[in-house]
């Protein structure tokens, strides 16, 4: 499947959802934006850590396993509320603390299968630094709390613990180290294909917590956030390689990195949850003319939080995030 398909299969299935893209506010949208602002924020694509890898192969393997639990904005209340912070900062900060706390040992590498396969919801907890409890005052005895297992962060932590053991069961299955293994071995393959980019991301999503494809109306459609988000994360890193490093990288790498020396080989479509399709609403550049149609895809929320407001964004946001999540329609 290419790229287009994928393009071509989304616009389909929005088109008949009468989901449409206001032409007139797109202009506006760029004739606003100044220019200093833009080149000052666009290059903010938070994929610079304070560490020193041990090897190019322990960076792709960080980079990879971010990637994977890249994921929770629809818990971004639930984050700012608890820690301060968005949802993709917290997935940062789990995965620099489980990189520093795993240490290469017995064979064993940081965030490698072994490493996944052992994460919890604790010690995900532990790594944000937020309680596994909650605590309730006793409904009847004074002066008495209570502490009941599920943090206010148990739902999205749970999931996050569940990817990182399935990866961990897929890399074993497939008999992979680490996923830093799977990912030189899907791009050696991907220099023999027509399409590099979509057969990259294609093989990721062979790994449950990268495959976000979803069915509507018996029509399956491949999503792929999370493995674009790798892609062009590598395209990236790669890119920023400095020519005296260039020879250190691992073969496939090196082979792909000349292959982008000129740029993707086709442009990726842009890589998003609910986050980018909220802005372009918002700035009346997406225009959802029966949302009855949009209500059928997904069951309603339940619970009373109906008005729960969300984290503060200012403008210079929404120039980080359109240029970090791909400005490809």
């Amino acid at each position: 499947m290419s790229l287009k398909h994928v393009r071509e299969q989304c616009a389909r299935i929005a088109d008949q959802a009468h989901i449409s893209i206001d032409a007139d506010q797109v202009d506006a949208f760029l004739r606003g934006l100044r220019a200093d602002e833009f080149d000052a924020l666009k290059l903010q694509h938070g994929l610079r850590f304070p560490l020193r890898f041990a090897s190019f192969h322990h960076k792709l393997n960080f980079i990879a396993v971010l990637s994977m639990l890249n994921a929770f904005s629809g818990y971004r209340v639930d984050f700012h509320r608890v820690t301060g912070h968005g949802a993709y900062d917290c997935v940062r900060r789990i995965v620099l603390a489980m990189y520093l706390t795993t240490h290469d040992e017995e064979g064993h590498t940081p965030l490698d299968a072994h490493a996944l396969e052992t994460v919890t919801v604790a010690s995900l907890a532990q790594a944000l630094g937020v309680p596994t409890h909650t605590e309730t005052p006793h409904p009847t005895i004074p002066f008495i709390t209570v502490g009941t297992v599920g943090g206010p962060l148990q739902e999205p932590l749970q999931l996050a613990a569940q990817m990182c053991t399935e990866t961990a069961a897929f890399l074993r299955e497939h008999g992979y180290q680490d996923l830093a293994s799977y990912v030189l071995d899907i791009c050696e393959q991907a220099l023999e294909q027509e399409h590099v980019e979509a057969y990259m991301a294609s093989q990721l999503a062979r790994i449950p917590a990268f495959d976000d494809a979803i069915n509507i109306d018996g029509v399956r459609v491949c999503l792929w956030k999370k493995a674009l988000f790798f892609v062009h994360a590598l395209y990236n890193i790669l890119m920023d390689v400095d020519e005296d490093s260039v020879a250190d990288l691992p073969v496939p790498l090196l082979a792909l990195a000349r292959r982008w020396r000129h740029g993707l080989c086709e442009p990726l479509p842009m890589f998003v949850d609910n986050v980018i399709p909220t802005i372009l609403s918002y700035l009346g550049i997406l225009r959802f003319h029966h949302e009855h149609v949009l209500a059928s895809w997904h069951p309603a929320p339940q619970g009373d939080n109906n008005n729960v407001p969300g984290p503060t964004l200012e403008r210079r946001d929404a120039y980080c995030m359109l240029q970090w999540h791909g400005w490809h329609a």
